[in-house]
């Protein structure tokens, strides 16, 4: 649940924004999804930070995270930097089956705030860092 994401998020504004949409899943087949449900942020708490705020993402942000970056992506004074995040964001339940086996499906379709779908394509940085590998030491240094 992205809650936390937004308690947070909510520091960084003075005004209520759309952070994007989600489709609750309604059914058993693969396409049984509700309508597109409009999510906000309000501020939070008795104070809002609205400085310039530089927001690191990459490959391994994801989930409740990727909820994060999409509100955070809609105020001015924020710039994501890195790479795309993971586009993990379908909210999955696990469920049981017999002699211990389980499954898990996504419970919703999560959109960015200009309708891309967040699951398997990430939320892309405004300015791209390329990663790269380390610089190789001699074994000596290591």
């Amino acid at each position: 649940m992205a809650a936390p994401a937004f308690e947070i998020a909510g520091r960084f504004t003075r005004s209520t924004v759309n952070t994007g949409y989600v489709r609750y899943r309604n059914g058993p087949a693969h396409t049984d999804f509700g309508p597109a449900q409009q999510r906000t942020l309000s501020p939070r708490g008795p104070w809002q930070y609205t400085g310039l705020v530089l927001l690191l993402i990459g490959r391994r942000c994801a989930s409740s995270n990727e909820s994060f970056i999409e509100a955070m992506r809609q105020f001015p004074n924020v710039t994501l930097a890195g790479d795309r995040t993971a586009g993990g964001s379908a909210n999955p339940g696990t469920f049981p089956l017999a002699s211990g086996w389980s499954y898990t499906v996504s419970r919703w379709i999560e959109y960015t705030a200009d309708n891309r779908v967040i699951e398997d394509n990430g939320i892309l940085p405004q300015v791209v860092v390329s990663a790269t590998p380390p610089i190789s030491r001699p074994a000596a240094i290591r």
